[in-house]
Parts: structure tokens; C-alpha cells; sequence
């Protein structure tokens, strides 16, 4: 007898829930070891503007130091575009507006937070994100962080990147 064909779902969290139960239950996971440098990029919504912005990061965990270049990918008036870079081991960000390359030079008050799984952190799930044929396999962790109050984390399995998904909660 022949499986029925699966019809497409237009809902992504049914997705997300069938892959959560095709992953296994993940029992005695250990955490990995996230890579030390990475580039990629990555997209902010701000809530309270409703705006989102797209930038390229370079993480370098091993001297504490990231860059985020904001990109240009739409016209949206009056809007300047910076570039980052934050020196956690001297507590200093450069903010430099990238038409202008006018630089400002500001303290960091906040402590390096690295993005990897923290040792006191608790394996919540594993699953695939993704369709038929384009699939990643995915662990989530979680955490209490002082300025998070709680931190859910989604890693790459097989390559420990982060982050696929943070969520951060203030409870």
C-alpha cells in the first residue's frame, strides 16, 4: 500500500512542530562548541518602529570584538546607515556613518556576552528547520542570564553556529 503524497502546508510553525517530532528526543545531549570567529548576516525588527534592519556581522569570540556593517537594501528617507565595531576587551564601540565617515567613539557599558552555549545551560529540543530536500538539524538550549533573565538559543547541530533563532525574555 502507498503512502499518500504529502500536501503542502502553508503554516510554518505545523512545519517546525512535525520536524521537532521526525528529530528524536535528543536525551543526553551535550552542548557544542561554538566556532570562535564566524561572518554572516543577520536582520533586527525593532517593535516599537516597526523598522528592520539588515546587516553582515564579524564575530570574533577569541579577542572579543564584532563588527555590524548596516546594508542598504532599500531607499527609506532620512535614514543613515552606520557601521559598528565593538572592542569589548577595551569597552569601546565605533560608530561610523558610512556616507559621511564621520566617527563617533562611545564606552561599551555592557559585558562581552559570547555567542555560544553557556556551561549552566539546559537542552530544551531538537528538530529540522526547513522543507523536504532543504532541511537543518537544530538544537535548542536555554539559559538565565542576568540581563536576559531567560535566553532560548537555536544552534546549527553540525556546525554550532548560532544564532539560527535567540529569543530573549524578560520575566
Amino acid at each position: 500500500m502507498a503512502l499518500p503524497v504529502p500536501v503542502p502546508v502553508p503554516v510554518p510553525v505545523l512545519v517546525l512542530v512535525l520536524g521537532g517530532l521526525l528529530a528524536g528526543d535528543g536525551a543526553g545531549a551535550e552542548p557544542c562548541q561554538a566556532p570562535g570567529q564566524w561572518e554572516g548576516r543577520t536582520v533586527f525588527y525593532r517593535h516599537g518602529t516597526g523598522r528592520i534592519t539588515r546587516a553582515a556581522v564579524s564575530y570574533d569570540g577569541h579577542n572579543q570584538r564584532l563588527r555590524i556593517l548596516e546594508e542598504r537594501k532599500a531607499l527609506i528617507p532620512c535614514k543613515k546607515f552606520f557601521e559598528y565595531i565593538l572592542l569589548y576587551k577595551d569597552a569601546m564601540m565605533f560608530q561610523v556613518e558610512q556616507v559621511t565617515k564621520l566617527c563617533s567613539k562611545i564606552a561599551l557599558t555592557e559585558p562581552w556576552d559570547p555567542y555560544d552555549i553557556p556551561a549552566n545551560s539546559t537542552y530544551e529540543d531538537q528538530y529540522y528547520i526547513g522543507g523536504p530536500g532543504d532541511q537543518i538539524m537544530v538544537q535548542e538550549w536555554s539559559d538565565r542570564k542576568p540581563a536576559r533573565k531567560y535566553t532560548a538559543q537555536t544552534f546549527h547541530l553540525r556546525t554550532c553556529l548560532f544564532p539560527i533563532m535567540p529569543l530573549w525574555y524578560t520575566i
